[in-house]
């Protein structure tokens, strides 16, 4: 899509491919959400003529529409599982569809640079107002990609995360379940402050050996495959991760745990998730056996996510 809104490809897959999601983003018809983990691999271009373009898709499709950081959605999703765990019958109605309503944020918020705070009745109003000043407009968007290139601390020291993986490759084997249980045991340890703040805003005074037995409880279903739709985000990048330390010849690099971070936004809350063959591969190996979402299509052809899109797009017609 940005070859093609550079100028620089003439391929006639990639043509109607970029016609046709313009097409849909300025319909209305689809929303192209993105996320944190989209800037994060953004940033490593070091072309600012690819970025600058990189950034107007970005905000052509998403119609200001992004979803919440990766840590952020864990604690809401372990909010969640803790009312449906400890309450299932007050949570009634399907958890992942009503943990869906609060994983969704603006633009600015997600961007992560700057958030909108108002405090009166129009607060939506005033925020989309906001936004319009920052980023529908040339100059608020060349003074963005201008901040991002000279002074963003991501650009200069972001850690390469891939190292912990491939360690855990190293020194993991036996059977799937117990891998994967593995790796979400791996999760929740590396996030440990963030979900014993989730507790803490849904348990009362809890105690270690509550947190403890809600742990317990996570990895019986996980091991059982019955985790569900609890912890999706958590649960999905997991789960890629035991993919790639059971069956991966090669070594995970940096665009490797980005695109695993998409597939994480993706599966549990989008209709539609376009990737390369290799991350695709991967969710193929693992859904729906070990990941329940079933109503999203993957695709790493061109081909095929024109047909998926039509059709898409088709549906909501209806």
């Amino acid at each position: 899509l940005r070859d093609v809104h550079r100028g620089i490809t003439s391929d006639t897959a990639k043509l109607r491919l970029y016609n046709l999601v313009m097409n849909l983003a300025e319909s209305g018809k689809m929303i192209f959400p993105f996320s944190e983990s989209h800037f994060e691999e953004f940033l490593k271009q070091t072309s600012p003529e690819s970025l600058e373009s990189t950034l107007s898709l970005v905000y052509l499709l998403s119609r200001n529409t992004a979803i919440r950081p990766y840590r952020e959605r864990v604690v809401v999703e372990f909010e969640f599982m803790l009312r449906f765990l400890l309450d299932p019958e007050g949570m009634k109605g399907h958890n992942l569809e009503l943990c869906s309503q609060h994983i969704w944020t603006c633009v600015a918020y997600g961007w992560g640079k700057f958030t909108v705070v108002d405090t009166g009745e129009q607060n939506r109003t005033y925020d989309n107002k906001v936004q319009d000043v920052y980023f529908d407009n040339s100059i608020g968007l060349a003074t963005y990609l201008e901040h991002l290139q000279h002074n963003s601390e991501f650009v200069n020291s972001f850690p390469d995360p891939t190292q912990k993986i491939l360690n855990r490759r190293k020194s993991r084997s036996g059977r799937i379940n117990e891998i994967l249980v593995h790796e979400l045991k791996s999760e929740i340890i590396e996030h440990k402050c963030d979900i014993l703040n989730a507790i803490s805003n849904t348990v009362e005074n809890y105690t270690v050996d509550q947190a403890n037995s809600i742990m317990n409880i996570l990895f019986e279903r996980k091991c059982a495959n019955t985790l569900d739709d609890l912890i999706p985000s958590m649960n999905t990048f997991s789960t890629i991760c035991a993919t790639w330390i059971i069956s991966q010849n090669k070594n995970i690099n940096i665009n490797d745990f980005f695109d695993m971070h998409h597939a994480a936004s993706a599966l549990p809350y989008f209709d539609l998730f376009l990737t390369e063959k290799s991350l695709s591969d991967a969710i193929n190996r693992v859904l729906p056996k070990y990941l329940p979402f079933q109503h999203v299509k993957v695709y790493a052809n061109i081909d095929s996510a024109i047909e998926a899109l039509i059709i898409l797009s088709e549906t909501s017609d209806n």
